[in-house]
């Protein structure tokens, strides 16, 4: 990181560091890479700001993701 650049990254680390069964670790990295990365992936973690959360969860929402 320099200046805040770091990505939003940290689900990516979050799924790699846990202990996993091999279909959850698919199942989460499926819903991460369909429903995040899209979205967030080039944001800063300085940038990520609690009306950021909320479009992202409204626009997953209008597209029926519950």
């Amino acid at each position: 990181c320099r200046e805040g650049g770091c990505e939003f990254r940290f689900g990516e680390r979050w799924i790699a560091e846990r202990k996993l069964a091999p279909r959850s670790r698919q199942g989460y990295e499926y819903l991460f890479s369909l429903h995040i990365e899209p979205h967030l992936g080039r944001l800063t973690l300085g940038a990520v700001q609690p009306a950021t959360i909320r479009a992202w969860r409204r626009k997953l929402l209008a597209g029926g993701t519950p």
